[in-house]
């Protein structure tokens, strides 16, 4: 039902159904006006002029709930009608100003008639959630003054440009703790209805946009020095002799000790005996032979390992990189294929799983998670007539907020470890100096030390026109420069001096002509010739002098 009012008594005339109302508003718009010739008004004022043509008669007023709006004509106004007065109110507060209270969410439509009896104006109402305090909280929690937001039926609507996915996400968080869900159940009596407030992310359109770069590289340095100094030094023996027409075999139970065989001449078969065990000298009396050896060794060993991976991933999510291979893995099978062996592959390289998230313009969380493994045979085992080869590996998984550009040493290691074995007999190897002979000893000693560091940065495409490659600056050799000079990489000056001969004659002066280009000065200036006609990165060459 729609109620009428008397603006001058101020009297309510009537109720009219609301259909009727809307039909009176048709009809006192007469023409073709659409809903995009609506104009919509907010805030707590509206200030309405007089119209001057079908289209000036019809606006749309959005109001929150539980808020009043006023209404300032330029006309005076001497009846209103509400099309329904549970969604929206009307007061009446002069000829010249009207409020309008907002109950509940809904939709109506008000019609105010000149002093001429006509319907001046048709206005609208659309009565949605308040929004205006989670608009001012909004931009000042997140600092952003563009965002908006605005009502439409049950739901609001989210509006702007955050910096990040996670502005977003506090934007969300912020608008379901303000806005409530109201849900409209029967009452106890007919023609009553009861309100329940509810939570829902239904009532929440999200419309904002993610603006800024949200392309993120990483940059991790795995740098590791590895220092080993081995020390050995020690005596073995070994002998036969013959008691009774029957060989007899000693030796001693030092490390690296030699086995005789029982026919051949002494020392010949050795086993276990490496390069690093020196023959002294053999001693023979009668049927009687002693091999003398002496062992004395230093070993010093420097291991430099630098990888340096670089990936690119969109914000939240995952990118995986890896440069390396595959090696196949025996694995027994066990119940009903007992007995046969099957084949897993196993990564190993240089690897990088990361995932990032912006969370600002300058701050990056990332996960990341880095390896640097390889096959280390010595370390594996036989398995059913199969080599199951060991990696060693180093490691590293976290999580990190860095900004832009900032480097973090994500993981690092420092060891020092130190072996010291002494094999001697017993009694013998105790006796001072002379004991030297029956002891074998060993110092080993291994210094390692291991950074990862990590860098994101925040990317964008790269400019237009073609990149520059790494094999942008290789030039095949020719014959002359491959098989006579054994040149890996044709040398450019050269190809530069032979093309201006082919063009002016070997005689002809070229240095005015600018039609033919020298090769690009950075070429020059990245690599050398070296004595056998092959290139040279400067920088190891400097080094290396």
């Amino acid at each position: 039902m729609a109620d009428v009012v008397d603006v001058v008594s101020g009297k309510l005339i009537g109720s009219v159904a609301a259909v009727v109302v809307l039909t009176a508003s048709t009809a006192a718009v007469s023409g073709s006006v659409g809903l995009d010739a609506l104009r919509v008004a907010h805030g707590p004022v509206v200030e309405l002029s007089a119209p001057t043509d079908a289209a000036g008669r019809l606006h749309r007023i959005a109001l929150e709930r539980g808020k009043s709006t006023l209404v300032r004509t330029k006309f005076e106004v001497k009846r209103v009608a509400i099309g329904r007065p549970s969604v929206a109110d009307v007061n009446v507060l002069g000829p010249r100003e009207i409020q309008i209270v907002a109950h509940r969410i809904g939709e109506t439509n008000l019609l105010l008639w000149g002093r001429s009896g006509r319907v001046e104006i048709a206005l609208d109402l659309s009565v949605g959630p308040p929004h205006s305090a989670l608009e001012a909280e909004l931009q000042r929690v997140l600092e952003n003054p563009t965002l908006e937001v605005d009502a439409t039926g049950h739901a609001i609507v989210l509006k702007g440009t955050v910096d990040s996915p996670v502005d977003m996400d506090r934007a969300l968080k912020v608008a379901r703790a303000a806005i409530p869900r109201e849900t409209v159940q029967a009452g106890e009596h007919s023609g009553q209805q009861s309100i329940s407030i509810e939570e829902g992310d239904d009532q929440i359109v999200n419309l904002m946009t993610v603006g800024g770069n949200q392309q993120v590289m990483i940059e991790v340095v795995v740098a590791e020095m590895s220092r080993t100094l081995q020390r050995r030094l020690g005596t073995n023996f070994a002998g036969v002799t013959t008691v009774g027409g029957a060989d007899v075999n000693f030796f001693s139970f030092l490390q690296n000790m030699t086995r005789l065989d029982d026919t051949e001449a002494l020392a010949k078969t050795l086993i276990g005996v490496t390069q690093r065990v020196n023959f002294i000298s053999t001693i023979s009396k009668g049927s009687s032979n002693l091999d003398l050896f002496i062992e004395a060794i230093q070993e010093d060993g420097l291991v430099k390992i630098l990888a340096e991976p670089n990936l690119v991933a969109r914000s939240g999510e995952s990118a995986k990189f890896l440069v390396g291979g595959e090696v196949p893995i025996p694995v027994p099978q066990s119940g009903a294929s007992i007995g046969t062996i099957t084949v897993e592959f196993k990564d190993f390289g240089v690897g990088v799983t990361f995932t990032p998230t912006v969370l600002g313009t300058d701050r990056i969380h990332m996960q990341v998670s880095t390896e640097v493994s390889e096959i280390d045979l010595t370390l594996g085992l036989q398995l059913e007539g199969y080599v199951v080869p060991a990696f060693k590996t180093r490691r590293a998984a976290t999580a990190v907020e860095l900004g832009d550009g900032d480097s973090f040493g994500i993981a690092g290691l420092l060891r020092d470890e130190v072996i010291e074995v002494v094999h001697r007999f017993p009694l013998l190897g105790d006796i001072p100096i002379l004991g030297a002979l029956f002891r074998s000893t060993q110092f080993h000693k291994k210094a390692t030390e291991l950074v990862i560091i990590a860098t994101p940065r925040l990317v964008k495409p790269l400019p237009p026109g073609p990149p520059e490659l790494p094999t942008d600056r290789f030039i095949e050799p020719d014959a002359a420069e491959f098989f006579l000079l054994g040149a890996l990489e044709g040398n450019a000056w050269s190809r530069f001096w032979n093309s201006t001969k082919s063009v002016f004659g070997a005689d002809s002066d070229t240095t005015t002509d600018t039609s033919i280009e020298p090769p690009p000065g950075d070429l020059l200036a990245d690599g050398m010739a070296g004595d056998a006609g092959h290139r040279l990165d400067v920088g190891l060459a400097e080094a290396e002098l």
